[in-house]
């Protein structure tokens, strides 16, 4: 019986320290599938900034596609489409290895499902 405890107890803190790890504006933070490509998100002071990268896997540091911060549970700043371009304005949510995202020029905007791979 104090081992299934012990194995409950075990559980309930990994479900909980998962959880926690995945919310807060640290959870953008990492390799992000889009439907452009992979993209690479990191940390400068306040802002996130997002990174392509290349189809050997390094990140290009030297083109940034995403300019962001964190305000209220979501993420806002632009995107770079590198299809069109042009700089849109970008928000997103993250929802377990998901982020949902919404890029908008002006009325017009499109939702995105970006997964989360590292």
């Amino acid at each position: 019986m104090r081992a299934i405890s012990t194995f409950i107890v075990i559980a309930i803190m990994s479900i909980a320290t998962s959880a926690f790890a995945q919310s807060g504006p640290d959870a953008i933070v990492g390799k992000w599938k889009t439907n452009e490509g992979l993209i690479e998100i990191v940390k400068k002071n306040d802002r996130f900034l997002g990174y392509p990268v290349k189809p050997d896997g390094t990140t290009n540091m030297g083109r940034k596609i995403l300019d962001v911060a964190y305000d209220d549970k979501k993420w806002e700043g632009e995107v770079y489409s590198i299809k069109r371009e042009d700089w849109f304005d970008f928000e997103s949510e993250i929802e377990g290895s998901k982020m949902l995202v919404e890029v908008s020029a002006g009325f017009i905007s499109k939702d995105f499902e970006w997964v989360k791979t590292k």
